[in-house]
This record gives C-alpha cells, structure tokens and sequence, in this order.
C-alpha cells in the first residue's frame, strides 16, 4: 500500500495573503511609538479600533480606485477575459487532440497549449475591447444637430 506523504492540499491560500497584506499595509501607517516617546494612555481596544478604522479606510479607498479602474476599462478587461476563456479552450482542444494522435504522449502539451492559448487570445480579446473604452467624446457629438 502506497502512501503520499508529501502530498499538500489544493486549497489556495493567495485571499488570506491578501487580507494579511492589506492589514499590514493599512497598519503601517499607524504612528508606533518609539522607545524614547513617552508611553502614551491609549489602552489595547483604543488602539487596535484605531487600526481597524485605518484598514477600513485604506480598503475603501484600494475600493473605490479599483472601481474606477475598472470601470473605464471594462470593455478591456471583459475583451480579454473572454479571449482566454476561449483561447484555453481551443488550446485544451488542440492538446487533447495532439494526444489522441500520438498515443497519449501529447497529453503532456495540454497545460502548455492552454496557457498560449489563453494568453493570445486574450491579448486579441483585449485589444477589440480597448477602443471601446475611449472616453474621448466632443461636444459635437452631444449637441442636438439635425443634420444626421
């Protein structure tokens, strides 16, 4: 009987190093006392609702940023999401094609095929969204002119 000791789990840990990441950030900006300061009357809970009002606000912000950037590149974003949605798909294709030709020995090309695939696609999905996200509008084209 064969046991894997060595084998991990395949829970991502990337959203709690985030968290902890922008706690950090968001307690770094917090004045911390030196050792020549006078000990200052805050007590624990004072403090620690001090930094938890510090992360909200840095996270509100790192929000509404994030909002903004979206929004003016929606189109960009969707554009290549979709192409690597697609092009993972068509390289997943290909690769498991590759591998029924040879036997199974192409298998080991599908990973690869579906990161190019994913990643030309993409690029081709951001670049037919990105014109769509031009915000430069003249005023012309606002005015009432009949002339259409």
């Amino acid at each position: 009987m064969r046991r894997d000791i060595h084998r991990r789990s395949m829970v991502s840990r990337a959203p709690a190093w985030t968290v902890l990441a922008i706690a950090f950030l968001s307690a770094a900006s917090l004045p911390i006392p030196s050792a020549n300061d006078a000990v200052p009357d805050i007590s624990v809970s004072a403090y620690a609702s001090r930094a938890i009002g510090g992360v909200e606000t840095n996270a509100e912000h790192a929000i509404i940023i994030g909002g903004i950037l979206l929004e003016r590149n929606r189109h960009l974003a969707v554009g290549g999401a979709m192409g690597c949605t697609l092009g993972a798909g068509v390289g997943a294709a290909a690769g498991a094609g590759l591998g029924l030709l040879t036997g199974g020995i192409g298998f080991v090309s599908v990973p690869a095929a579906t990161a190019v695939g994913c990643g030309l696609f993409g690029a081709a999905g951001a670049a037919l969204g990105s014109p769509l996200d031009d915000y430069e509008i003249s005023l012309s084209d606002l005015a009432g002119d009949d002339s259409h």
